[in-house]
């Protein structure tokens, strides 16, 4: 039976609320507020029963295993971080401050299993969709595909699933995928143009320039598996088998995907505090001239 979040502004008589002595404008908590929770929760009610005794909270255990890609701890030290963080309650769902862990480290276990590979894929395209227009400008660094493969394929046998998982995630089809030297495959995947270093002498010099700019950008790629291993926890797998690589992976790229939002929203915050700063001392300039002024005529 599916547990439900509790509310989040229903007072309680001897206990504060969590958004009464919070910062409202804290990253976790504007991207809490952005997520739609009811579209997950949607997705995930049909793998519960509707008898028996209710589990946790969707919005809780999809929080933690966010929370804990994107901070890299793991199952048992998330729990003892949570208690902590007010913000980490917040972001899971919670209305008053709790003294307790949310639940045993192996319910999170027990949830990855329940929702599978499908699971972490309908979070993963949570993560790319909530990127807005961002997802079609060059240059914004956003994961928009991954795909596990098992054994040791080459770069043809890679290219053309991820593309299909691009088209999953986003909706849409792109024009050009730029790849490195070594891809020996074909120059189009379905409307898919390839673009790789090296050209013919034939190509203006326009042309010319146009692909070494755009096979620049392909050398962006490495940092970010660097940081997907190295601060999302794709170093190193532990979860059990192909579905464990699949889910690892997923859920990798897509606590790097709610890392960028958390520092697009710092930055909006900081650009917000320094246009009200900017008009404010303006204002307090007009001020001391108008002071001034009047100063010099009663003079």
């Amino acid at each position: 039976m599916l547990g439900k979040s509790p509310l989040q502004n229903q007072k309680n008589l001897f206990r504060p609320l969590l958004v009464e002595f919070i910062n409202p404008e804290h990253p976790l908590v504007i991207l809490a507020n952005r997520i739609p929770w009811k579209d997950l929760e949607r997705d995930f009610t049909g793998l519960y029963s509707h008898t028996g005794t209710p589990s946790r909270p969707i919005r809780l255990m999809v929080g933690l295993l966010i929370l804990k890609q994107v901070y890299n701890p793991g199952d048992e030290p998330l729990m003892e971080e949570w208690v902590r963080d007010p913000y980490f309650q917040y972001f899971c769902g919670e209305g008053e401050f709790q003294w307790k862990p949310p639940c045993d480290p192996s319910d999170l276990v027990h949830f990855r299993k329940r929702i599978g590979e499908n699971g972490a894929a309908s979070i993963f395209k949570l993560s790319v969709q909530m990127q807005g227009k961002d997802l079609f400008i060059p240059g914004k660094c956003i994961i928009v595909g991954v795909k596990s493969l098992q054994g040791n394929p080459n770069d043809t046998q890679t290219l053309e699933p991820t593309l299909e998982n691009v088209q999953q995630s986003t909706g849409s089809t792109y024009k050009y995928a730029i790849v490195d030297r070594g891809y020996p495959g074909k120059n189009k995947v379905g409307e898919t143009q390839i673009i790789r270093p090296g050209s013919p002498k034939a190509k203006t010099e326009y042309r010319k320039r146009w692909m070494r700019e755009k096979c620049r950008i392909r050398a962006g790629v490495e940092p970010v598996i660097s940081h997907l291993k190295y601060d999302h926890r794709m170093i190193r797998n532990y979860l059990k088998g192909t579905m464990g690589d699949e889910m690892n992976l997923l859920m990798a790229a897509a606590a790097f995907n709610f890392k960028r939002l958390l520092r697009k929203i710092k930055q909006e915050i900081i650009f917000a505090l320094d246009f009200w700063m900017q008009k404010l001392l303006a204002r307090i300039g007009q001020c001391a001239s108008l002071r001034f002024f009047i100063a010099k005529l009663s003079c």
